[in-house]
């Protein structure tokens, strides 16, 4: 059975406003480093979204509002730069979120220091169970992964599923 040293990778996730990093917005940030979780609501504006988008990762349910956000946007991106910073970025389609990520953080003056290596677990399962890439949860479905009930379209859920696939794959005959 193969094992992978998860102190050289970071789970991450995003929930934005939309699909394009120049006119919409990350408003949930979901992370995984060495077994500890993080987990950032952002302020943002959401008269510009993709409705859509909204729709899928059930922002208007899950936002919080202003007052009890936990982190400004500079004390997630500090945190967030430092916790990524020479590791891989493990995720569903990581390009998407670091396509949000890098411009984000150098909005607060943070160089992105990841690895430019990044890991798709829906590429990963597609050799290791001989399926074409076709969603988180269907790949997790595929692996024998449960997803906690409401847990699906939120930042740390899907940073979670991310990693259980991550875990399954190498442990995969």
């Amino acid at each position: 059975m193969a094992t992978v040293d998860e102190s050289q990778v970071a789970f991450l996730d995003l929930e934005t406003t939309g699909l394009d990093p120049i006119k919409h917005e990350i408003w949930e940030i979901g992370l995984i480093v060495d077994s500890n979780e993080y987990e950032w609501q952002l302020p943002v504006r959401v008269g510009g979204a993709d409705s859509a988008a909204l729709r899928i990762n059930r922002f208007y349910e899950r936002v919080k509002p202003l007052s009890e956000v936990s982190h400004n946007g500079m004390e997630a991106a500090f945190l967030i730069a430092k916790l990524t910073a020479g590791r891989h970025i493990v995720g569903a389609v990581p390009s998407f979120d670091v396509g949000f990520l890098e411009p984000w953080l150098r909005s607060y003056n943070y160089c992105p220091a990841w690895s430019h290596r990044l890991i798709c677990v829906e590429t990963l399962a597609a050799g290791a169970y001989q399926i074409m890439p076709c969603g988180l949860s269907k790949i997790a479905e595929r692996a024998g992964i449960d997803i906690e009930t409401g847990q699906a379209h939120t930042a740390l859920g899907d940073a979670r599923t991310a990693r259980a696939v991550f875990r399954a794959i190498y442990s995969h005959d």
